[in-house]
């Protein structure tokens, strides 16, 4: 990839989400460590459902044609990115639930979706980088980035009822508790949807989330009909260029509310909240056990534990988990053992996974699966989706879980679910 270097954006968020608001096809925004990259114009594709992985892509980068191979698995994904003739590639792309458990996938589901695109812009705090394939993509790169005009005004937000079906949920989560009493279950995320009865401007739904929240990453993107923006509170798993591996459990939940004595009370109740501490002390050795199954023994350890992380209309209990990638092992080797969070699944992840697909009114599609960076020197950035909208054909909708563990309450666990919904719900620019 050709690039040059630009001064940095006035305000690199408002500057992405104009790009977003103006992209005329596909496209992706996802914000990391080194700030936001924005990428449209795909030259190859990839995408996987449960009967194999397909890369097509324009005939001077593939002339012979689409490439497919038989069965799905997510390990596999390094040597499919490797195929594709372009020198230096950025992958940029999402991963849903179902891909965990591809069985259960529907007929033509897709379970992973990544692009490598024709042009590029990275707004960071000090510059702002250009990405073209080739010299035109680079130019048409620097003038589209000179011709968007930011608008801070995003429309009024829409207000979100996020206390319906409350029966119902409450319901699901005492069948949990009875699995958690029956079998070797001993946490399971259940989860629940608000449909939204009007369309939704994404882009601009980004803006203002992004506005109120304090993520650890966001993004927002465009793949065919799936438009979605979300601000993922942990990533399901970090790999540098150098195999340093980090994971980041959050888990165990009270409600930011604005005012701070009450904020403060609250954090001092979640900090000694025996099940919220035994949540989260069972998500950060199953976390361990993750990484332990890529990395060298001697490399693991875990820092920041029980570190309170504030994000948006919640704070969390946080722990971050290291380690280094054993000899022979890639990121993508490091993602499917992580995949999917333990945070959004639940302990052990077997029992777990099939107990959502049997408790769950609907498939998660997206919701708590991970959207991606692999970047061109080989490190690996993937993000947990959670306090996300999503829309497609014609329809939009929110998501959110509680981690059900046997000290649940239900009214409580439905509670906790409002209190997450709030990170977007605050947010929704109707179309």
């Amino acid at each position: 990839m050709l690039r040059a270097v630009g001064p940095a954006a006035d305000d690199p968020v408002l500057a992405a989400a104009a790009l977003a608001k103006t992209a005329t096809g596909d496209y992706v925004l996802i914000e990391g460590p080194d700030g936001i990259r924005f990428a449209e114009e795909p030259v190859a594709t990839v995408t996987a459902t449960r009967a194999g992985i397909s890369v097509d892509a324009a005939p001077s980068v593939l002339p012979d044609g689409p490439r497919h191979w038989e069965g799905f698995d997510l390990s596999r994904l390094t040597e499919v990115f490797e195929t594709v003739p372009i020198d230096g590639p950025n992958w940029y792309g999402w991963c849903g639930f179902a891909a965990a458990l591809p069985s259960t996938a529907r007929d033509g589901e897709i379970l992973v979706h990544a692009a490598t695109h024709r042009r590029e812009v990275h707004l960071s705090a000090d510059r702002t980088t250009f990405l073209g394939l080739a010299p035109d993509d680079l130019v048409a790169a620097t003038e589209r980035f000179k011709q968007i005009e930011p608008e801070e005004a995003v429309g009024p937000v829409t207000p979100v009822d996020v206390e319906t079906g409350r029966g119902d949920y409450e319901a699901t989560v005492k069948q949990a508790l009875t699995r958690l009493a029956g079998t070797d279950l001993r946490k399971v995320i259940i989860s629940r949807r608000v449909d939204l009865p009007f369309p939704v401007d994404v882009p601009r739904t980004y803006l203002a989330g992004r506005r109120r929240n304090t993520p650890a990453r966001s993004f927002c993107l465009r793949t065919g009909e799936l438009e979605a923006a979300g601000f993922p509170p942990e990533t399901v798993v970090e790999v540098d260029s150098d195999g340093s591996v980090r994971a980041m459990p959050l888990a165990g939940t009270r409600a930011l509310t604005g005012d701070p004595v009450r904020d403060a009370a609250l954090r001092r109740e979640l900090l000694v909240d025996p099940k919220e501490v035994y949540e989260h002390c069972v998500s950060v050795q199953s976390a361990l056990d993750d990484l332990a199954a890529v990395c060298a023994p001697d490399d693991l350890e875990v820092r920041e534990f029980l570190t309170v992380k504030r994000r948006g209309s919640v704070q969390h209990l946080g722990s971050v988990v290291r380690g280094r990638l054993a000899g022979g092992r890639t990121p993508w080797d490091a993602f499917k053992s992580a995949f999917p969070a333990v945070t959004a699944s639940g302990i052990p992840r077997d029992l777990s996974l099939h107990a959502i697909v049997d408790l769950e009114a609907s498939p998660r599609d997206l919701y708590s699966g991970a959207v991606f960076a692999q970047r061109e020197d080989g490190s690996l950035d993937a993000a947990l989706v959670l306090r996300s909208v999503y829309s497609s054909g014609g329809r939009a909708w929110i998501r959110a879980g509680a981690g059900i563990v046997p000290q649940s309450k239900p009214r409580r666990e439905f509670i906790e679910t409002c209190e997450k919904l709030a990170s977007v719900s605050a947010s929704i620019v109707r179309a």
